[in-house]
Parts: structure tokens; C-alpha cells; sequence
């Protein structure tokens, strides 16, 4: 009980400025919560503190020493920065969709926190700023597919030339870079034969008095190559 009520007097201290009265019941426990807007101000929370956030989305969220838990429902069985493939046209509550867009750091504290990449000191996918303040995207996933991180392997033999997936992102390999559409090297040979006349069939033939050889066929095929694919919307855990 101590601890918990020294928890709360934390909280109640850090956001002294615009604090309201908002019933918080867990475990039987029974007292007002500081008010505020973007729990990412708080410049050093305590393990153990208490707000209740008006940002989207909003509700109480609980510091746990390393990130702000939404505690509206429990502790979430799904990290911030999870991607899923979603059926629907609307992302359910507690998700945004996976097409580029930008946000508030403060606002979507535990998302930033998870897009943060301390190695390149960027957010992975775009952004600006330097966490926990700034803004940061949301990856872009319209039209495309994943591909897992090349890491220390040889999966990927382009990986150094990866770019970003959008401004200020990160490159290389590392999460959140992207490629373009690509075929690899490859060739088409067909085998010529002497002819008495010109070729058919759209292959070049060799003269009559010729001994063969070879050749390539002509240019065919679609926009690009791709497998069957049915649409869905990636969409992310805030």
C-alpha cells in the first residue's frame, strides 16, 4: 500500500500543472489520477506512476521503469510496433493503418518508442526529431510485401543499397529501409539455324551460306513480376 500510494504522489508532482480528479479502480484501490495531455512531456517518470492521458488514445497508462503501459484494459498481449494483416477496411481500436502517415511522438508515445532505433538515432521509418519528442511515420506498406531484416546473413546481396521508406528514415540494413522492384540478371538463348530466307516466328534466322549460331528472343511481359496476391491492410499497435 505504500508503495503504491508513493507511486501516486510521483505522478501527482510530475504533472502538477493541469491536474484533475480522475477515479482510477484496480484491485480494490480507489483514488484520482493526474490529468494530462501527452504522457510523453513527462520528462522523467517514475516506475510505478499513474496518469490519466487525454492524447489519443486516450485513458490511464501506467510507467513500468522502461515504457507507458495502456492499462484501460489490462496489459496488452500485443506490443506497440506489432504489424498485422487486417481483413477490414477500418482498423479496430488501439491500431492506425500502415500507409506513411505521421504522428506525435508525445501523442503515441509507446509506438514512437518502438519505431525509435538508438543505433541510427532516427525513427526507422521517417520522422523528425529526437525521441521522446518530435514526429515520427508509420511504415508504408501500400502495394508492397515484407521482407525480413538481413541481419549478419547473405539473404539479401542488396542490402547496403536499401533506401528509406520514407524521409529521415533509416537505410542500409537496417529495419524500416526499403527496395524497388527488381529482376535479377538472367538470359533467354534460342539456337539459329541456316535458312534460304529471313526467319519467322519473330526469332532471327541466319543466312543460307551461315553455320547457326544464337540469339536472344524479343522483349515480352507485363508491368512487373509479381505472384497471385489477394489485398489486405497492414495495419500497426499504437
Amino acid at each position: 500500500m505504500k508503495t503504491c500510494f508513493m507511486a501516486f504522489v510521483s505522478a501527482f508532482i510530475l504533472v502538477s500543472s493541469n491536474v484533475f480528479a480522475q477515479n482510477f479502480s484496480m484491485y480494490g484501490l480507489n483514488f484520482g489520477a493526474p490529468t494530462i495531455n501527452g504522457r510523453g512531456y513527462i520528462a522523467s517518470p517514475n516506475q510505478g506512476d499513474i496518469v490519466f492521458d487525454t492524447a489519443s488514445p486516450a485513458g490511464f497508462f501506467g510507467y513500468n521503469g522502461v515504457a507507458w503501459i495502456d492499462m484501460n484494459a489490462g496489459v496488452s498481449a500485443v506490443p506497440a510496433g506489432t504489424i498485422s494483416a487486417y481483413a477490414g477496411v477500418t482498423p479496430p481500436t488501439g491500431y492506425v493503418l500502415c500507409d506513411g502517415s505521421s504522428y506525435s511522438a508525445a501523442g503515441y508515445a509507446n509506438l514512437a518508442a518502438a519505431l525509435w532505433d538508438s543505433a541510427s538515432s532516427k525513427y526507422a521509418y521517417g520522422g523528425s526529431g529526437t525521441y521522446p519528442s518530435g514526429s515520427f511515420n508509420v511504415p508504408d506498406l501500400r502495394g508492397k510485401f515484407l521482407r525480413g531484416v538481413n541481419g549478419g546473413s547473405s539473404s539479401d546481396p542488396d542490402a547496403a543499397s536499401r533506401t528509406t521508406n520514407n524521409v529521415g528514415g533509416n537505410t542500409g540494413n537496417n529495419v524500416g529501409s526499403q527496395q524497388s522492384d527488381q529482376v535479377g540478371p538472367h538470359a533467354h538463348n534460342v539456337s539459329l539455324v541456316p535458312q534460304p530466307t529471313g526467319g519467322g516466328n519473330g526469332i532471327p534466322q541466319a543466312a543460307a551460306s551461315g553455320s547457326g549460331g544464337t540469339g536472344s528472343t524479343l522483349s515480352n511481359g507485363t508491368s512487373e513480376t509479381r505472384p497471385k496476391n489477394v489485398y489486405v491492410n497492414f495495419i500497426i499497435k499504437i
